[in-house]
């Protein structure tokens, strides 16, 4: 398997690295360590990939690799799209036969997790919407949407949105943040792809009864 890596230095110097595949089988699969190594290792174990060569390493601020100028396939783009209604499928399940509780409830009560900064449920579930309605499609150049008060409403309408461009967007598409980072047709994907079904586990850690 061929691995992508990206590495981030935070504002105190921290690094920490990303490791991606392209491999539509993994599609949106990624992992990220302290270090290079470290991600690749762990994107190993969770793919099963019997070898693993480092393709491409980038250290830009929220950079796009080579592979990701390529044009977008129809299995990428079919992939992505499979990808999302399941992810929000089982977010709307989760959110909708909730107690309150469970989604106001301060992520530091939970015991034995790594929030990742979130501060509750239902934080990170508006950050799904969030992210995908106001941050990956605006960076690519889209008018980003107002959000809706009600949660489940605000779900429903985002990933509508968000699928009606999918379906449409061209394969080739540039564009570069005002803060200098680089968009593409195909790192949309991958991010959207990516973004929710991968915390889908921390949502799920959070709303536990006990």
């Amino acid at each position: 398997m061929r691995a992508y890596v990206e590495v981030h230095t935070d504002e105190t110097g921290g690094m920490s690295s990303r490791a991606w595949t392209f491999d539509l089988g993994f599609w949106g699969t990624a992992r990220t360590a302290e270090t290079a190594v470290g991600a690749l290792a762990m994107l190993q174990r969770s793919t099963g990939a019997p070898t693993i060569e480092l393709e491409e390493q980038v250290d830009d601020f929220d950079p796009s690799f080579a592979r990701d100028l390529e044009p977008a396939t129809p299995g990428e783009r079919a992939t992505t799209m499979e990808i999302l209604e399941r992810a929000r499928a089982r977010t709307l399940e989760l959110v909708e036969n909730a107690e309150w509780w469970q989604l106001s409830r301060p992520s530091n009560e939970v015991p034995d997790i790594d929030p990742l900064g979130y501060a509750s449920a239902g934080d990170l579930v508006r950050a799904f919407a969030d992210k995908e309605s106001r941050v990956y499609l605006p960076a690519l150049g889209f008018e980003p949407r107002e959000p809706l008060p009600d949660l489940v409403d605000e779900l429903e309408a985002s990933h509508e949105h968000v699928m009606r461009v999918v379906a449409s967007l061209p394969d080739v598409l540039i564009s570069v943040t005002p803060d200098g980072g680089e968009w593409t047709s195909v790192k949309l994907l991958r991010m959207l792809a990516w973004h929710e079904r991968a915390h889908l586990g921390l949502l799920e850690a959070l709303m536990r009864i006990w």
